[in-house]
């Protein structure tokens, strides 16, 4: 699945599904999952920061925790896919927690 980042807003948006955000699905904390969720101007859930110069995204509420891809893989029909969570940025390899923006934010 696709995403895009919006700065104004600080929500990542579904590519594939229009109007639906990432979604924290419980408080911020380390191993906290992801929803795919409508978006929402008022939900602090959906807010995100990203620095562009060590490439992680951070929910607004804890700047010490980072969105990162699982360690294990699984099939997905033809790919393979990883769970997205809450991981501490301090502890986290940079390959599971960078992720590259591209073209305009």
């Amino acid at each position: 699945m696709r995403f895009s980042y919006n700065k104004e807003t600080r929500q990542i948006m579904s590519v594939e599904f229009q109007g639906k955000c990432a979604t924290l699905h419980e408080v911020p904390a380390a191993g906290v999952s992801f929803d795919l969720l409508d978006c929402s101007a008022t939900s602090a859930a959906q807010l995100f920061s990203y620095d562009a110069e060590t490439l992680e995204f951070t929910p607004a509420d804890d700047r010490s925790l980072c969105i990162a891809a699982g360690a294990a893989s699984k099939s997905a029909g033809p790919f393979m896919s990883r769970n997205l969570e809450l991981a501490p940025c301090a502890s986290t390899d940079a390959s599971l927690k960078q992720w590259v923006v591209k073209g305009d934010m």
